[in-house]
């Protein structure tokens, strides 16, 4: 409604933001004419306004929680003062309060993002509240800056902007300023923490984020003036290469809405943005809010007493005898040496410049590098500004295209890619074995068990969560008991109630080495019984692989089954049991139900369509046939373990054909893992 009755003044001579409404004037003398026209709309409209509300002739003014002067747009001196008077938070919460007072002033605040990055990871629920000392630092520093708060102002219409942009490895900055008659003014600063994958952007593409940030929270800015982004990293280049990143393709098409010019400045002539964030960085007090640059005519004076600095010429390589030979036709002494040069020397050619350069098969001559200078070479191809962390043999291939050589460089390229932290902390993961298979077999029933835990699963009847799963590993003769929690008691009940009083004592168990399988009272109970107590790998628990098949099995039925009756998983747990130990197994040919209890089920299918086995039953000859299955029992139980032996043979054969060995030899370089990543 305000914005329709003040359409023809709206931006001219009067601001208006929902109900707050303020009448400007450049000339004082116009100001009454100003104010005359104002209370002619409000008068048409039949608007009252609140006298006690009302301030009129004012030089400045808070609007909209800032301060309006005749030379800008300052900071409240309130929200100063309650910044001045906080005391070092003690608690999560009071960081949070800091940071919403910080967050009200960010436009006042060159790079606020790298300033306050120690007050923000305290916020983080996963770390620990500490008041480091880092805080502190940034908590009196923070103080200072706000003690001389820059000046924001207004650029004037159709006006061109220049921003400048700071990039830290965590944070990404912009401002904002025009030229007003040579004086560089600030209008906005911009800042953005980066996070995850922005981290690991090139310092090209945070550049290019940095001004995409700024476009989405400065749009009336870049919609309404000309905006010159001054830098040394050539943006205007990159967006307009098609072979990029999908990334770099959205960002062209958002700055590509806006009138945004991208000039490529050199770094020597980038030294206006060097002192600008230089300026945000330093603690130092009483610094003038406009950088004077100094144009040196010629170098000063070396003051007496100083010490020089002496050029550090490169050491010998295998560059010099091939120069010699091209140059001052010098062959070295021995004769193999110089059979070599003299065979080698048509695929070289000496400049006049003295730089040596190898023939290429497919394309122009290579420059020859320097050993010393390969590594650095490397760097900036894999690191640099254009680099993309690539593997060593297109590491390798792209120093190649950009016409460098020499010898060995693939294996050189391969070694650096080892060494760089970033390429082996985010590589692929591989998942090609490292080591060779090692089947666990048993030698007789019920001797050999593994033990492990499943879920959790939707609660259940009794809030029953977890599963407890224990495995035969000659029988496969599976045993399950659904509990609440997990603790080394229940874990003690289920193996006498379920292994020991209804088959004999075990002789291993295998589990993983959690607490439940793993405190004083339970290694003290298998420790009376006589029971030798396995542990899966801790870094590998799929070491215990029985139990984790069988695991896979449970879990993927239970799915099929439940429907959208997830926690009638207990109810259902009986019917996905039945079915496993009434199936042959591969590894054994025999059911697990046959193994155990030397007779084959019958299944109810049968009892609705009988079969020639069930018309045929009669209780005198099934008595004759079980005792004489029990007579033959240690037979059937052999062959049994002549397939499984067979099975795991086969099973061997066909993981270790794929097994690439990883071993670790002294000297070798490892990435340790932390439980504080920053």
């Amino acid at each position: 409604m305000m914005t329709r009755m003040f359409e023809l003044q709206l931006g001219k001579s009067i601001e208006i933001y929902v109900d707050d409404m303020m009448v400007k004037s450049k000339v004082v003398s116009k100001h009454l004419g100003d104010l005359g026209s104002t209370f002619g709309v409000l008068r048409k409209h039949k608007l009252c306004l609140n006298a006690s509300k009302c301030s009129f002739g004012v030089g400045s003014g808070k609007f909209l929680g800032y301060m309006v002067t005749h030379r800008g747009i300052e900071v409240n001196p309130d929200q100063i003062k309650a910044i001045n008077d906080l005391k070092p938070p003690q608690n999560a919460k009071e960081v949070q309060k800091l940071t919403g007072m910080i967050a009200a002033l960010n436009r006042f605040i060159s790079r606020s993002a790298d300033r306050c990055r120690p007050f923000y990871f305290l916020i983080n629920k996963w770390k620990g509240f500490e008041w480091s000392k880092n805080c502190i630092v940034a908590f009196q520093q923070l103080k200072e800056y706000l003690s001389q708060p820059p000046i924001m102002s207004s650029p004037e219409a159709d006006k061109v902007l220049y921003a400048y942009i700071a990039v830290a490895p965590h944070a990404m900055s912009l401002v904002l300023i025009w030229d007003d008659n040579d004086l560089q003014k600030p209008v906005y600063y911009v800042s953005k923490s980066l996070h995850e994958a922005e981290i690991r952007y090139l310092p090209l593409e945070k550049a290019i984020l940095a001004v995409v940030h700024a476009t989405r929270k400065l749009p009336h800015y870049f919609q309404a003036h000309t905006v010159v982004v001054l830098t040394q990293l050539p943006l205007k280049s990159i967006l307009r290469t098609a072979d990029y990143t999908r990334r770099i393709v959205i960002w062209s098409t958002i700055l590509g809405a806006f009138d945004i010019n991208l000039p490529h400045v050199s770094r020597s002539g980038n030294t206006h943005a060097d002192s600008l964030a230089t300026r945000a960085t330093s603690s130092a007090g009483g610094l003038p809010r406009i950088i004077l640059v100094e144009h040196l005519d010629r170098a000063n004076e070396v003051a007496k007493g100083m010490v020089h600095v002496h050029e550090v010429r490169v050491g010998p390589s295998w560059m010099d005898p091939m120069v010699r030979f091209l140059k001052d036709d010098i062959l070295p002494e021995e004769k193999s040496e110089a059979e070599k040069i003299r065979r080698k020397a048509p695929r070289f050619w000496l400049s006049e410049d003295h730089k040596l350069y190898k023939r290429s098969y497919s394309g122009p001559y290579l420059l020859c590098v320097h050993p010393e200078a390969s590594e650095l070479l490397l760097e900036e191809l894999h690191e640099g500004i254009y680099g993309s962390h690539t593997g060593g043999r297109s590491l390798s291939h792209r120093a190649i295209t950009q016409g460098y050589w020499w010898p060995g460089m693939q294996k050189e390229a391969l070694e650096y890619i080892k060494k760089c932290d970033q390429c082996q902390r985010f590589a692929p993961n591989i998942h090609q074995p490292g080591g060779i298979l090692n089947p666990l077999s048993s030698l007789w029933s019920f001797a050999q068990w593994g033990l492990d835990i499943v879920g959790p699963f939707p609660k259940a009847a009794g809030n029953k969560r977890y599963l407890l799963v224990r495995t035969d590993y000659f029988t496969k003769w599976v045993e399950t008991e659904p509990l609440a929690n997990i603790r080394d008691v229940n874990a003690k009940k289920f193996i006498w109630r379920n292994i020991v009083t209804r088959f004999e004592v075990l002789r291993n168990l295998i589990s993983d080495n959690g607490l439940k399988f793993d405190s004083k009272a339970f290694r003290r109970y298998y420790c009376e019984l006589g029971i030798t107590n396995r542990y899966s790998t801790p870094t590998y628990p799929q070491g215990n692989g029985q139990a984790e098949a069988v695991n896979k099995i449970i879990v993927n039925r239970l799915k099929k089954r439940q429907d959208d009756a997830k926690r009638r998983w207990v109810e259902e747990l009986p019917h996905v049991l039945w079915p496993y130990r009434t199936t042959p197994r591969r590894s054994t040919g025999e059911t697990p139900f046959a193994m155990t209890y030397e007779a084959k089920a019958v299944i109810p299918l049968e009892a609705n369509f009988p079969t020639l086995r069930t018309n045929s039953f009669t209780s005198d000859s099934n008595d004759e046939l079980l005792g004489r299955n029990l007579d033959l029992i240690d037979e059937r139980r052999e062959k049994a373990m002549i397939q499984l032996v067979y099975y795991h043979q086969k099973l061997k054969q066909g993981y270790d054909a794929n097994v690439k060995l990883r071993p670790l030899a002294p000297g070798d370089l490892v990435v340790g893992a932390t439980k504080n990543p920053s």
